[in-house]
């Protein structure tokens, strides 16, 4: 996380995320990530070739399959969070 404050991710960015394709605060590579992470997390079977020909304009092959890896790694990840309700930390990370 301290990354990506360090690169500039401020608390304005993710309260636009929900609006992502009307905010001026994003690239258009941003977009394409964005919006491609959200449709797969909240309906796989939306995203299409018009997503990935979008993903195309601005990431590499490589990047792409890297950005699927992470989607998919914190959409599982969150998902069996929620089967565990496991959303109070039991310890902090230091």
């Amino acid at each position: 996380m301290q990354d990506s404050v360090d690169q500039g991710l401020t608390e304005e960015h993710v309260r636009r995320l929900p609006m992502v394709e009307y905010s001026d605060m994003f690239t258009e590579a941003e977009k394409a990530a964005i919006v491609f992470c959200q449709k797969v997390a909240r309906d796989h079977s939306s995203v299409g070739d018009e997503d990935y020909a979008r993903l195309h304009k601005s990431f590499s092959e490589k990047e792409i399959v890297e950005l699927c890896m992470l989607v998919a790694q914190f959409v599982g990840v969150g998902r069996i969070l929620a089967t565990l309700d496991a959303w109070e930390p039991v310890c902090e990370i230091a």
